[in-house]
């Protein structure tokens, strides 16, 4: 197995221009409030991870033929946040999912 690292010291940034306005933490709203940009970092088969860019937040890139497309062969079930009635974060079946 060959192991790739990413190499921070190859970040590329290009943030979002003009940035958005800062929320008040009192205005951040769990699974509603944003970043701005995102982290990327491309995979090449060989040659391991691309230089990570730091671009503005959007819509990510996938290949139509990516096994995670195709959920009968590849199903994955992650970890799931609930938010409750008292507003307080609820975790659904933590030790099941890590």
């Amino acid at each position: 197995m060959v192991i790739f690292y990413i190499q921070s010291c190859k970040i590329i940034v290009r943030p979002t221009q003009p940035p958005n306005t800062k929320l008040a933490a009192s205005e951040l709203v769990f699974g509603k409030t944003f970043t701005n940009n995102i982290l990327v970092v491309k995979w090449l088969d060989g040659k391991g991870c691309t230089s990570p860019k730091i671009k503005p937040y959007g819509n990510l890139e996938i290949d139509p033929s990516a096994g995670v497309l195709h959920h009968v062969t590849c199903l994955f079930e992650g970890m799931k946040a609930y938010k409750s009635h008292i507003g307080t974060i609820r975790l659904f079946l933590p030790e099941a999912n890590m």
